[in-house]
């Protein structure tokens, strides 16, 4: 089990991390992955520059697609606001933590009907679910166990401070690695990216 301090340090880190999901899907939406499903409703985003993913990888241009990057990126923001809002107790004990991966998975779940996955793809949807089910799994026990039983003790004042600064950087910057990282178009053999802007363009 974590010292009460770590967990102190992680619930206080959850807000930041949240926020970093929501930074992290706004580039998703600029550079075109983890798009969503063709529609012919509103809101719609279409891509068609050349390099982005959903023209480059999924040959998806100028088609209207779910914008479910942006319907992300709203929970991110909510999340955080929602976490900020929690009254002091909550924190220290691991719960935030849990209320995060329990909301996260269920959302995140429910987007999957709307997300674009290439025809016979399905090990991408059997490895998200059952990262989900694990997810809910993990912050269920986090917030069930934590009320008392963890016996949270919050840091001295005076290194709390620099603590709860570096892992609020630090889980900022692991959120904008774990969501907004994402590989380049492939090239064939002998093709360079020049040669791919003319072809497509």
């Amino acid at each position: 089990m974590a010292h009460p301090a770590a967990w102190w340090i992680v619930d206080h880190a959850v807000p930041a991390i949240a926020l970093g999901l929501a930074i992290a899907k706004l580039g998703c939406l600029g550079s075109g992955c983890c798009i969503g499903c063709p529609t012919a409703r509103n809101p719609s985003v279409s891509y068609s520059h050349p390099l982005s993913k959903a023209v480059a990888f999924y040959g998806l241009a100028g088609i209207p697609l779910v914008p479910l990057q942006l319907y992300e990126s709203a929970f991110g923001l909510a999340a955080a606001a929602g976490f900020l809002l929690l009254p002091e107790n909550w924190f220290g004990e691991g719960r935030v933590l849990g209320l995060f991966l329990v909301a996260l998975s269920i959302y995140r779940t429910l987007l999957l009907p709307f997300r674009y996955r290439l025809p016979g793809a399905r090990a991408g949807a059997l490895i998200s679910n059952t990262l989900h089910l694990v997810f809910v799994t993990i912050g269920a026990g986090l917030v069930v166990a934590a009320p008392g039983t963890l016996r949270a003790a919050r840091p001295e004042s005076g290194t709390s401070t620099m603590a709860l600064a570096s892992s609020v950087l630090a889980a900022a910057i692991l959120a904008l690695l774990l969501f907004g990282v994402h590989s380049k178009p492939k090239l064939s053999p002998g093709q360079s990216m020049k040669s791919m802007i003319g072809a497509k363009s």
